[in-house]
């Protein structure tokens, strides 16, 4: 699947999974408000859930609710 963008890793509070990839909407930068983010916006989907695996994802401390 295409992502010009690429593919940004979140913290997910599941049982099955504890993190969640999505194609990123906008190219994470300040003029985007998503600067903070591009440490785990990574190029490949597949890159982006080795980094998931290895606990490295945005938003560690917070719960956030995956709708």
């Amino acid at each position: 699947m295409r992502a010009p963008f690429g593919w940004t890793v979140i913290r997910r509070d599941s049982a099955k999974c504890g993190f969640f990839v999505y194609k990123a909407p906008h190219p994470r930068n300040e003029a985007h408000h998503s600067a903070d983010l591009a440490p785990f916006t990574f190029p490949t989907k597949a890159e982006a859930y080795d980094a998931g695996k290895r606990g490295i994802f945005a938003y560690k401390d917070l719960w956030l609710p995956i709708v």
